[in-house]
């Protein structure tokens, strides 16, 4: 006969059984839940790590084929990533790969720059020099400073003749980029940088550039291919870029307001807007390239036939064909040799234009409206410079002052430490 405690005693029993059955489904259902760190592609030998931690997803290849290897290694991964965290503190989460930071970059300011080319390939050259998988939190100082030095080893269009690459190179292709990506992930992604690096640090002294073209370099320059110095004299009257000056465009010449309209470098997406007034001079040059292409002002003679293999298009000697970036910069090397020139570049005919135009009017402000600049002090420093003849000059010009009123005082009656003119200029 069952009795009571029996009955108790089963019930107890069937409790744990069921008790279980339902821990053991909760552990299974857990583990289902949660995926392996690895796993291995049918396409490849080696075990890919995927996991996550908090909202952040971290994939890649191990690299490894043997699983417990492969797992190990994503261990470690992990404990990485959540050190990370717990260093960036409440904005954890927000951090990526210098990759995406690139593209993010690229899509959002590089490609509306001035020179979109020249951002993307700094862009790629940094990708590729930190690793893509790089988590931009982790670029500090030491980094920054293996990248500068790496990239000061390095030679101008990598050929050795042509010497190692600026100091204004470096600091612009490695820190300038790198400072902007970064400022922009901290400021706009809100991605915390607790190891930024002290850009002030890395920054590379430019020796300061004083470099004009005397008339005597000018006029030998003027017998070297027409075609190319009608350009160089249209920098040399208006002060512009080489680049803004070279693929100049028909539809950017205001014949109606007697304007130049250009956009030109700057911080601002796309350029700010600079306009250059058409002069009888600079008319004159207009008209004289006018009928050669319907698109861009500058045309060149080619010298020979030949044909290009990245594009297939065929060259013939004797035909014009619009001025490119590339080959304006090829060509003024060339003249610049055959005409005995040495130590002078296309961005001096703009120096030359600035200084020339003080010298005659000394007016820096006019010569800051020329060159289009933001800043008058950035005219100041870079592009009004005292030569040797202009010191020599106001030398002569002082002494002959001071030995007028020296003069004067013998005669009597007047105080030579009471001005009553202006001092020569």
């Amino acid at each position: 006969m069952t009795t009571i405690s029996d009955n108790a005693t089963t019930s107890t029993a069937v409790a744990l059984v069921v008790r279980k059955v339902a821990d053991k489904k909760k552990v299974a259902d857990k583990k289902r839940r949660t995926p392996a760190l690895v796993w291995k592609p049918d396409n490849s030998p080696f075990y890919q790590m995927d996991f996550r931690v908090k909202k952040q997803r971290v994939t890649g290849s191990t690299e490894l084929t043997d699983k417990r290897a492969a797992t190990a290694y994503a261990k470690a991964e992990r404990d990485k990533v959540i050190a990370l965290h717990v260093k960036l503190g409440p904005a954890k989460g927000r951090d990526m790969t210098i990759l995406a930071a690139a593209h993010r970059y690229f899509h959002e300011r590089g490609q509306f720059t001035t020179n979109p080319g020249k951002i993307e390939t700094n862009l790629d050259w940094l990708v590729d020099r930190i690793g893509e998988k790089t988590r931009i939190s982790q670029i500090d100082d030491e980094m920054l400073a293996r990248l500068m030095a790496e990239r000061r080893e390095m030679f101008r269009w990598g050929d050795p003749k042509m010497g190692l690459v600026s100091a204004t190179t470096v600091n612009q292709s490695v820190l300038d980029m790198v400072r902007l990506l970064l400022s922009r992930a901290r400021t706009c992604w809100k991605v915390p940088l607790p190891d930024e690096p002290n850009y002030k640090e890395h920054r590379l002294e430019i020796d300061e550039r004083a470099r004009e073209l005397s008339l005597k370099e000018e006029l030998a320059l003027s017998s070297q291919r027409p075609d190319y110095w009608a350009l160089c004299d249209f920098i040399l009257t208006t002060g512009l870029r080489k680049r803004d000056a070279a693929l100049l465009m028909w539809s950017q010449v205001d014949w109606d307001n007697g304007v130049l309209k250009l956009k030109t470098k700057s911080k601002k997406a796309k350029g700010k807007n600079h306009e250059v007034q058409i002069t009888p001079e600079v008319k004159r040059m207009l008209l004289a390239q006018r009928g050669f292409d319907p698109v861009f002002v500058w045309t060149y003679v080619e010298t020979r036939t030949w044909k290009q293999k990245k594009t297939g298009r065929e060259y013939r000697a004797g035909e014009r064909y619009p001025v490119t970036y590339n080959r304006f910069s090829a060509a003024f090397q060339r003249m610049c040799f055959l005409a005995g020139l040495k130590d002078v570049r296309i961005h001096d005919l703009r120096k030359t234009a600035g200084a020339r135009m003080h010298r005659a009017t000394g007016d820096l402000v006019a010569v800051q409206s020329l060159l289009g600049h933001a800043n008058i002090s950035l005219t100041r420093k870079h592009y009004v410079h005292i030569s040797g003849a202009d010191v020599r000059k106001r030398m002569a010009a002082t002494a002959a002052y001071y030995a007028r009123k020296k003069a004067q005082a013998l005669k009597g009656g007047i105080d030579p430490s009471i001005d009553d003119e202006p001092a020569p200029m």
